[in-house]
């Protein structure tokens, strides 16, 4: 959008300066005065204002419509990838406690997987990010699954793995935060 004005604005200020020559070669104000220059020149700009006017406004309307169009995308996307993200937490924080629950992981990767698509929307370094957090929790609970392991590696498990599983959702939630409100 910005990029549309500044090209609208270059535009008019050539535009403007192409009458005001043009105005001073048909009417030079010393030979027929400046009340006929600004006739001339009157009418050039009046005409350059409205012909610009015509095109420019619906131009930004489209490109600003494009721009909601792409912020709602990726409001959705941050909004789709955050709920799957959080749900997946909530089903494999009972690690803590050591317990387990295949239905709880097969359910949170179902969610995740429907969130899978949205990643498109997002900047390349958080949909990277976002790749890295599920790969996360996939490693934890393919841990649970592939070791078996007992109540207290379960345990073990959780209080070592889930910290960076904090600050990677942390630092994609920040950097989704920071991307919704700087646009």
């Amino acid at each position: 959008m910005k990029r549309t004005l500044l090209i609208a604005g270059a535009v008019y200020i050539l535009l403007v300066s192409g009458v005001i020559w043009l105005a001073l070669a048909i009417t030079p104000p010393i030979q027929k005065g400046w009340d006929e220059f600004a006739k001339v020149a009157g009418i050039g700009l009046t005409l350059v204002s409205s012909v610009m006017a015509a095109i420019v406004s619906p131009v930004l309307a489209i490109s600003q419509q494009l721009h909601l169009g792409r912020r709602a995308g990726l409001l959705e996307a941050y909004r789709v990838i955050y709920a799957a993200i959080s749900y997946s937490y909530r089903m494999l924080a009972p690690l803590e406690t050591g317990d387990w629950d295949l239905s709880r992981f097969r359910s949170a990767e179902a969610r995740l997987e429907e969130a899978e698509g949205f990643g498109f929307f997002l900047p390349d370094d958080q949909e990277q990010m976002w790749q890295d957090v599920w790969q996360k929790f996939r490693y934890v609970a393919e841990s649970v699954v592939k070791d078996s392991p007992t109540r207290e590696d379960k345990i073990m498990l959780w209080r070592h793995e889930a910290k960076e599983l904090q600050n990677l959702i942390g630092t994609f939630k920040d950097k989704a935060r920071h991307e919704v409100m700087s646009r």
